[in-house]
């Protein structure tokens, strides 16, 4: 009992560490309110690309950085570490109320001389599409779609130009040069605390607006001018050249917004989302998948249920001898049905393991439908999935030690392998990205510190649980099944090519992936289009309707199989809805080529090092709710007829 103390004394210090990080950061709930000319706090955060990919630091360019500036970011939790958001301080300085027509920024000494490297840098980073992040009062910069198109792309171009999007353009692109934007005018809406008592009342920031220009020779006597064309600032060196001076400057417009409130300060920044912008088209895509699934039951309810009973009144009969006599169809199995499975260590670890995942994911859907997840909470989202994952240990060794006991070969290094393997798979893809990033000096390579943290938060929390549910489970009783199996194995009848292993995996999962695929379509868009995901009703909803499809399709198909004399059913519970996994890598590939401008290998390898993680996720969790779904049937049918 101390080693259960001290795990759950050890995951409440992490949990609260993490969680009061972001807490007493920001809470969104809490009003930020100042005076008229009270300062309002800014920040840079990370370069990033829907083209790239990969963020950079803001100041990995050599943008005018503050006298007071310091190498050192500003990390709220761990998820903000982990997606590359560098929050460094801000060159500009805003007051409430306070407009500026045209204020030169103060950089430090040497930021206002770009040399040959430094303007090649900033040419790449531009061609590319990177965007810079800005930050007022905890809301992000926004820019309008419709004026902010990339001239520097060719084709397709992800970005969204009918709604706003985060960010700004860094530079841009004419017919003969490459421009730096080197002014900004800035757009602050507020709004008042009181709004019945308007002249002693205080402000709040509701609306963050950027647009950038570019500037080349400035007028002598208004250097922000807006009246009379300017020349870009070109990168490229006039000839004899060797570095090439720029000044950077901005402008503020304080905008009265009284439609927005400090709770609704967000939804332009949701709408700017797809997935959250078409609530119809959620509905219909819904109902669709409803309507798969109401056809789905109805071949269950009108074949496999009206097949079992006339089976059961068959079997159970007692004045037809004969037909008690003669085994026919899934009743001939009965002796070998539950029959362990082939390599039972494995297939213990593959359902505890998908049993955690399951459990995370779950926990994370309900977190968000109770509002705990803010978009306003950077990287809240992606610290809860691995607080999550590490707390759902537990059930992993407890559901492995279960099967092991149910199959008489109880080991504790199978519980070992069931608590590392996941992680150690995630660990391996993501320890070779990390050394890729730390080389190209990326926002999101984490500093060796973090990395063992999370190696102990993981390795030194998340095993010792699964050893500690492996310790529960081992101290019950084994579960009995309706029925035992023969010492001697039935030989199994030739087979149809549709229950060979490449059709199970194949054909069967293509069912739920459809049910899931157009709010999958949307996910990846927010991923990786820099969108705000935060329809976790509809994704919900869609999580249902794929689990009840994943568990009709498995019955249906055991049964046929059990109906041809394949008592194997143990790992094809797992095969058949594990396609999922493998439509979404093929889904990842074709989103890749026909969505994103992906230009460098290395971006290449984080998109699709990421979507083969998620598809094995994918796999691990489908394959175990159909386990869940087809033990539960055949221990079902198998209890309700007499065996003698």
């Amino acid at each position: 009992m101390s080693l259960g103390r001290g795990l759950v004394v050890l995951t409440a210090l992490s949990c609260l560490s993490s969680w009061s990080e972001a807490r007493f950061v920001y809470v969104p709930n809490s009003i930020l309110e100042r005076r008229e000319g009270g300062h309002v706090d800014s920040q840079v955060n990370s370069l990033t690309s829907t083209d790239g990919i990969i963020p950079f630091g803001f100041y990995d360019l050599q943008f005018c950085r503050p006298n007071n500036h310091t190498a050192a970011s500003f990390v709220e939790n761990l998820g903000t570490l982990l997606r590359g958001d560098k929050i460094e301080d801000s060159p500009y300085s805003f007051a409430m109320l306070q407009n500026t027509s045209c204020t030169m920024v103060a950089c430090k000494e040497k930021d206002n001389v770009l040399n040959k490297e430094a303007l090649k840098k900033f040419e790449k980073r531009i061609v590319r599409g990177y965007r810079g992040n800005m930050i007022v009062d905890y809301l992000p910069a926004l820019r309008s779609g419709k004026l902010d198109k990339n001239n520097c792309k060719k084709g397709r171009n992800p970005l969204r130009t009918d709604t706003d999007v985060r960010g700004f353009a860094i530079g841009g692109c004419s017919k003969s040069e490459v421009y730096i934007n080197n002014h900004l005018d800035f757009t602050i809406e507020y709004n008042y605390v009181d709004t019945t008592n308007k002249k002693d009342s205080n402000y709040y920031v509701v609306g963050f607006y950027v647009s950038p220009r570019s500037i080349g020779k400035r007028n002598a006597v208004d250097k922000c001018s807006m009246e009379n064309p300017a020349t870009h600032f070109s990168t490229k060196l006039a000839e004899g050249e060797t570095t090439k001076s720029i000044e950077w400057s901005y402008s503020v417009k304080w905008k009265y917004n009284p439609a927005v409130e400090w709770v609704t300060r967000w939804d332009n920044y949701l709408n700017s989302s797809e997935a959250d912008t078409d609530a119809q088209a959620h509905w219909l895509r819904i109902t669709q998948s409803i309507l798969v699934i109401l056809c789905l039951s109805g071949v269950v309810a009108i074949i496999l249920m009206r097949t079992l009973h006339l089976d059961f009144n068959r079997y159970n009969n007692p004045d037809n001898e004969e037909e008690m006599q003669e085994e026919v169809g899934w009743k001939l199995v009965h002796t070998d049905v539950f029959r362990p499975p082939s390599h039972p260590n494995l297939f213990a670890a593959v359902i505890g393991t998908g049993t955690q995942l399951l459990g995370m994911s779950c926990a994370t859907l309900l977190f968000a439908l109770l509002g705990f997840l803010s978009p306003a909470r950077r990287g809240f989202l992606l610290t809860t999935l691995i607080l999550l994952f590490v707390l759902m240990a537990f059930f992993n060794g407890y559901v492995t030690g279960l099967l092991q006991m149910m199959f008489s070969v109880r080991q504790w290094k199978t519980v070992v392998f069931a608590g590392t393997a996941f992680p150690g798979f995630i660990f391996l893809i993501w320890g070779f990205s990390e050394a890729l990033l730390a080389h190209r000096g990326a926002a999101n390579a984490v500093p060796v510190g973090t990395v063992f943290s999370i190696i102990g938060l993981w390795f030194g929390i998340c095993l010792p649980q699964a050893i500690l549910g492996a310790s529960f489970s081992y101290r019950q009783a084994p579960i009995e099944n309706p029925l035992r199996y023969n010492v001697q194995e039935k030989a199994i009848p030739s087979q149809k090519w549709l229950f060979s292993y490449p059709a199970t995996i194949l054909l069967p999962g293509i069912v739920p992936f459809a049910a899931a695929l157009t709010e999958l379509s949307l996910l990846m868009r927010s991923i990786w289009q820099g969108q705000v995901y935060y329809v976790f009703g509809f994704l919900s909803l869609v999580f249902v309707v794929s689990v009840i499809t994943v568990c009709l399709t498995v019955i249906v198909y055991i049964y046929y199989q059990l109906v041809f004399e394949d008592y194997r059913w143990w790992w094809k519970s797992i095969f058949v809805p594990s396609g999922m996994g493998v439509y979404y890598f093929l889904y990842a590939i074709h989103y890749y080529n026909s969505t994103l401008n992906v230009k460098t290998w290395l971006a290449a390898w984080m998109y699709f090092s990421f979507c083969g993680i998620v598809a094995v996720a994918i796999t691990l969790i489908a394959g175990t709710v159909g386990f869940y779904a087809a033990w539960m049937f055949t221990r079902k049918i198998y209890r309700s007829i007499k065996i003698e």
